[in-house]
């Protein structure tokens, strides 16, 4: 009873489950580098587009006394379509910059931020001041009441 057991030749290559893993992996370097070259070239764009549709959502979400939303909105469209049109200059965007820098974990608009955030689109781009006029109160205190004086 000598019978030998035919042994399987062993398998040359590499198994399913580690060839899968090898494109997967394969893949993933590939979009990470992708992802990596986009923010180094598109990355400064991205970020004020982003901050700028922030800011601007924050104030349509409630309308502020006194802040013509409508301008806002011309202002901050125009702004963004600058930013895609020309190359980003970071010197230029400085005033915007310093926007975000200083308004980054208010959560909270008043009418002054609107007014900064504004100014800092119009301070990148002068073009834009013909978009927005700012709101022009008036006094009412200085109106005299016909009914005191009987007049």
């Amino acid at each position: 009873m000598n019978q030998q057991i035919p042994q399987p030749e062993p398998k040359k290559g590499l198994s399913k489950g580690c060839t899968i893993a090898l494109i997967v992996g394969g893949v993933v370097v590939v979009v990470l580098a992708g992802i990596i070259i986009l923010i180094m070239t598109k990355g400064e764009r991205w970020a004020y587009k982003m901050a700028a549709n922030t800011e601007r959502t924050l104030i349509m979400a409630k309308p502020i006394d006194g802040i013509d939303t409508v301008a806002v909105n011309k202002v901050a469209d125009a702004f963004l379509k600058n930013l895609e049109a020309g190359e980003v200059d970071s010197e230029k965007m400085m005033p915007f910059g310093n926007f975000v820098t200083q308004y980054a974990t208010d959560t909270k608009v008043d009418s002054a931020e609107a007014v900064a955030y504004v100014q800092a689109m119009i301070a990148c781009y002068p073009e834009l001041a013909e978009l927005y006029q700012p709101v022009q109160t008036v006094d009412t205190s200085a109106v005299i009441d016909s009914t005191v004086t009987g007049q």
